[in-house]
């Protein structure tokens, strides 16, 4: 893909749901799963849900769900709200990395 085609990706919001291979994860702890609100550049929501489902997949998890997911000008506009933590990475989504997490919600 070349720089052209990156720049024009949108940003997209989803909650993300994931469960641990094994009680005693690495990244997580001896948790069932997590619950967790992240950023991601897309084109559209089907490449957003692919993106996110390789990366969890990647970190070790088991994908189970990803949620309420709009672009960010769509929630934005709908005032849905953004957690602070998430709206501050908007701004680093581009320097480090085109995923950015917010809190895990572990069960």
């Amino acid at each position: 893909m070349n720089i052209k085609e990156e720049k024009y990706k949108d940003i997209w919001y989803g909650c993300l749901q994931i469960k641990t291979k094994n009680r005693n994860d690495e990244m997580l702890g001896d948790v069932e799963g997590a619950y967790v609100n992240l950023l991601a550049k897309a084109h559209n929501k089907e490449e957003f849900l692919s993106i996110i489902k390789e990366y969890a997949t990647e970190l070790g998890f088991v994908f189970v769900e990803l949620s309420d997911v709009s672009s960010i000008q769509d929630r934005l506009a709908c005032k849905n709200g953004i957690a602070n933590d998430l709206r501050t990475k908007i701004k680093t989504l581009n320097k480090y990395g085109h995923i950015r997490f917010g809190t895990f919600h572990t069960y």
